[in-house]
């Protein structure tokens, strides 16, 4: 979103939102599945249990809303 001088957040902000959305898809399509693919499923459990104890240490809840 180019910087124009105002606010028009009612406009501007779905713009970003759609970008987002983009990006996220595009993690999801390429990056998330290309790990898959490339990474042994033992070290993406490890990797998702060294996540959890992260986000456990910090006061923040699960990832996503995942329940794994």
């Amino acid at each position: 979103l180019a910087r124009d001088g105002t606010t028009h957040l009612e406009e501007r902000l779905p713009a970003l939102g759609e970008r987002l959305k983009a990006h996220i898809r595009t993690e999801e399509a390429v990056l998330f599945e290309r790990m898959q693919q490339e990474i042994a499923p033992d070290v993406l459990d490890a990797i998702g249990v060294t996540l959890r104890e992260v986000y456990a240490a910090h006061g923040k809840g699960k990832s996503c809303g995942t329940s794994r």
